[in-house]
Formats: C-alpha cells, sequence, structure tokens
C-alpha cells in the first residue's frame, strides 16, 4: 500500500495559455490549495485492491463512482484512524485473509501483518513507489491538461474571473479508475519481482531494479553506489514518504 499526494491545480511554477497565443492567461489552476491523497495497494498476484481517495477542506464527502473509496478532512493526509479503517475494508474483507485468525492486535486477527518500509527506502522495496506510482502521477497530469485546455474553451468551466475551475471531484475518481483499469496483472507482478518480494523459489537477482540490484551485489561499492543513485534521494523528487499521519508543517 502506498500514496500519491496530488493538487487541484497546475504546479505553482507552471504557465497556460491557448495554442499560438502570446498572453500568458494563468499562472496556475486556482489559489485553493486543494489537494487529495491517493491511496492504492495491490497484492503479489497481480491485483489492484480498490483505491482510496482523501480529499482536504471538505466536510462532506462528494459523490464519485462505487469502485473508490473516498474519505475527507482539513489536511487531505491520512492519521491512524483512516488508516485502520481503510485495512478493515480494502484487506479484511478479502477471503484470503479470512483463511486463519489469531485473537491477537487489531489487524492480526485478519492474519494481515504491517510492515513499514522506512521513508527513504520505499525507493528501493516499495513496488507501487518504484514501478507503478509515478504512471500515476504522469496520467493524472495528462487528464488535467487535458482538463484545463477544454476549460479554456468553455465558459461552463470557468470562473467568473475567466480563469479555468478546478475538476469535479467524480471527475478526479473516474481518473483514478480510467489508470487502474489500464494496468495489467503483469505490470503489478513486475512491480513486486522488481523489488525481491517473491517466494524464495523465485527470487531473481537479474530482474531486480538497478539501485536495488547493485546494492545487493557482491561487489556492492558504497561510493559508487551514491554515485550513481544519489538521484533517488532529491528533495525534490515527486515520490511520496510513507506516512500514517499529517507532516509537521
Amino acid at each position: 500500500m502506498d500514496q500519491v499526494l496530488r493538487y487541484f491545480e497546475t504546479e505553482p511554477k507552471s504557465t497556460i495559455t491557448t495554442r499560438g497565443s502570446r498572453e500568458v492567461l494563468l499562472r496556475k489552476g486556482g489559489s485553493s490549495h486543494k489537494r487529495f491523497t491517493a491511496t492504492f495497494a495491490i497484492t503479489g498476484e497481480g491485483i489492484f485492491l480498490k483505491p482510496h481517495l482523501l480529499f482536504s477542506k471538505l466536510k462532506n464527502k462528494p459523490k464519485c463512482p462505487p469502485g473508490v473509496l473516498v474519505d475527507v478532512n482539513h489536511t487531505g493526509m491520512w492519521n491512524d484512524d483512516l488508516l485502520l479503517a481503510h485495512a478493515e475494508i480494502v484487506l479484511c474483507a478479502r477471503k484470503e485473509t479470512q483463511l486463519y485468525r489469531e485473537p491477537s492486535k487489531r489487524l492480526e486477527r485478519y492474519n494481515i501483518f504491517v510492515a513499514l518500509v522506512p521513508p527513504i527506502l520505499t525507493i528501493l522495496l516499495q513496488p507501487l513507489d518504484v514501478a507503478v506510482n509515478r504512471s500515476y502521477q504522469e496520467y493524472y497530469r495528462s487528464k488535467y491538461d487535458e482538463y484545463i485546455s477544454k476549460a479554456l474553451r468553455e465558459p461552463l468551466l470557468q470562473t467568473k474571473a475567466g480563469n479555468p475551475k478546478v475538476p469535479r471531484y467524480d471527475a478526479v475518481a473516474h481518473w483514478t479508475l480510467d489508470w487502474i483499469a489500464s494496468k495489467t496483472e503483469d505490470d503489478v507482478k513486475k512491480a513486486f519481482r522488481l523489488c525481491g518480494l517473491v517466494a524464495k523459489e523465485d527470487f531473481d537477482m537479474d530482474r531486480l531494479h538497478a539501485p536495488l540490484k547493485a546494492l545487493l551485489s557482491a561487489d556492492f561499492n558504497e561510493q559508487a553506489w551514491h554515485a550513481a543513485y544519489k538521484h533517488l534521494m532529491n528533495e525534490d523528487s515527486e515520490r511520496e514518504l510513507v506516512r500514517v499521519s499529517a507532516p509537521d508543517w
């Protein structure tokens, strides 16, 4: 399971205008700073579980298609209650987790054992972070750009000041479901293989993604590794850290 933070606006440094125009119409698509957190969960069998969208600055849940779970709060960030509720709905309800139960901790009784990957290591060991989430970011950006392009031409999608309105919540949900539908079972399984999260007999060093393969190689050189992959630690990267509570800022 992993999360992707997205905004209902363009990037702060971006500009938008119609093709061929010399006048910049928009510095960014709104100033509300509304954001949402998309949470995805996948299995080693190549299955996408029901996605979750957490919208910020809302009191009531917006109407969205039935294939997606929706929650709202002020920050748009998860907390412990949301994490547990999500696990009970998305994970505990699966028949695969009902085969064995032990009356211990709240999740372990569903045969679910949570392993949190330390933040920086998600770029090496988290299948979603390594091979899936960036595709969603690119897909969302593409759909958002299409929407803005349409909004620049259609007054109904503009504010009184002439700026494009932010997309509807149900539109974002549909984009999310369309992206999941574009992913194949092998796409998901490959993400696990790249991180080495497979049965012991199926583990293959040659199928790991390059940074992890280099880290586990017999001739590992720490200085050479950091020189080759220091870009993975870039603080400006869009990769999300694993957090279950609001950030400190």
